[in-house]
């Protein structure tokens, strides 16, 4: 019998496995899913140091919070991290279908009769199972995706919050600087009137304690202003020279109208990106508990094809006999003791935790969803009513209080405290503006389909009022 045949079958075998996907395709298609497109290339081995000239472009003029997220999406570490990622989850895909080896065995002198012996083994068993084991892993590819594709949401997401939060830390420390000012004046007030015994002096340490506190106030805004620059620099993923970059000077206006879409909450979880990724992981839990039961319940087959070789020297071959002698056999490993029990017990228990989890993050989202909702709509009302009825009321009492003065029927410290509190307000607006924009953000986050976390930076607010010691 010729060893052709044998030849070819292995061949055949050899041949069998899954064709892997181009890592490229795979991030075209987080980038449809979360419908930000291009995004970073990161097909090459080595990690880039150098931002792409479009960020340095970018980088060189006035910074907006477009352009914030746009730089975060091309060079923020965590995304291009969680980019690679999508090849483990691919990598094990690829790997659990591929047909195992079989094993070629050499064996020289074997038997008195025989000279060479070629064995040939493979387990069939294994074969038979790899697609199914590969049909296991494959939702987690897709799992891969969507978790990927909810990293870019957010990374956008947290650029733009980062980047609302250095502009507005800006903006209060130049607006606080300006109260520190009044209090210096107000200070250098009582101290002349102090030495023409008009002011008592109980009254000038009042006023230069107060002036003292407002500097510790400036010194606190200015690490908040370090800090909030610092943690946007750290989003957009940039260093050195590039980190110099300037941010425009006034915060977005506030739209007329906030209104929410409807169906708030079923747009929540139909979108929800987090949501899909774990029902692809309960997908993968599932198959591969029906993986793990069928290699559990069927006996390991091994079938092995020989061809000896005839030693010509012995003396009991006959003439003419085929100079090869083929055989083959067959073991099975019967499922008696082993039927892969504890594994599909993990497996099970692993499905079980993870739709709790699921369910959770549900029963979460439609809550986290509801709350952003409220505290929108809340946030507008606040800022809205700041900017158009607070602050300029505070602007009129301020005008009222100049006339007086002018008229002599009021002190230098009511106009200064005056002064005070009207830049108090637009602390105020400033900080408003700020929460209804990255609730807007956080809101929008949602319902494009990412899972970013409610939490409100602007809980505690800036204010000089209880600084006030009223005017005189």
């Amino acid at each position: 019998m010729s060893l052709r045949p044998m030849s070819a079958v292995v061949i055949a075998l050899l041949s069998v496995g899954c064709a892997p996907r181009s890592h490229a395709s795979e991030v075209d298609q987080v980038g449809r899913l979360s419908h930000r497109q291009p995004l970073p290339d990161v097909l090459k081995r080595d990690p880039e140091l150098i931002p792409p000239r479009e960020t340095q472009e970018l980088l060189q003029g006035t910074l907006t919070a477009d352009d914030a997220a746009r730089i975060a999406l091309s060079s923020n570490r965590e995304l291009r991290a969680m980019l690679r990622e999508i090849g483990i989850a691919e990598g094990e895909y690829i790997q659990a279908g591929v047909l195992p080896n079989p094993l070629l065995e050499l064996e020289m002198a074997p038997e008195r009769e025989s000279q060479m012996e070629l064995r040939l083994e493979y387990d069939l068993t294994s074969a038979l199972l790899a697609p199914k084991q590969a049909a296991s892993k494959r939702p987690e590819v897709q799992a891969a995706r969507f978790r990927a594709a909810d990293t870019v949401l957010l990374t956008a997401a947290r650029a733009r919050i980062a980047y609302l939060e250095a502009q507005a830390a800006r903006k209060r420390l130049s607006l606080a600087n300006l109260v520190v000012d009044t209090f210096a004046a107000e200070r250098d007030a009582a101290e002349a009137l102090a030495q023409s015994g008009n002011v008592p002096a109980i009254e000038l340490a009042e006023r230069a304690a107060a002036y003292e506190q407002a500097r510790l106030v400036v010194a606190e805004l200015e690490i908040q202003d370090i800090s909030a620059r610092e943690r946007l620099i750290r989003t957009l993923g940039v260093f050195g020279s590039d980190a110099a970059f300037t941010l425009a000077e006034e915060l977005p206006d506030l739209p007329e109208l906030a209104e929410l879409p409807p169906a708030l909450e079923a747009k929540a979880l139909e979108t929800s990106l987090a949501l899909r990724a774990s029902q692809a992981h309960l997908e993968a839990l599932s198959k591969s508990t029906g993986y793990h039961r069928l290699a559990g319940a069927l006996p390991d087959v091994a079938v092995d094809i020989h061809a000896l070789r005839r030693n010509p020297n012995n003396q009991d071959v006959v003439s003419g006999q085929s100079e090869w002698r083929l055989g083959g056999g067959l073991s099975v490993a019967l499922p008696l003791f082993d039927r892969r029990q504890g594994t599909v017990k993990s497996v099970e228990s692993a499905y079980d935790a993870a739709l709790e989890r699921h369910v959770g993050f549900a029963t979460d989202l439609r809550s986290e969803v509801r709350e952003l909702g409220g505290h929108l709509l809340g946030a507008h009302h606040r800022a809205l009513h700041l900017k158009r009825t607070v602050v300029p009321a505070q602007e009129e009492l301020l005008k009222q209080t100049l006339l007086q003065y002018n008229a002599m029927q009021v002190g230098v410290f009511s106009l200064l405290s005056a002064h005070r509190k009207q830049l108090d307000m637009e602390l105020s607006a400033i900080e408003a503006i700020t929460d209804f924009w990255t609730a807007r953000t956080k809101l929008d986050v949602l319902l494009q389909g990412g899972s970013i976390e409610v939490s409100n930076s602007l809980d505690q607010r800036t204010t000089f009022s209880q600084n006030d010691t009223g005017g005189h």
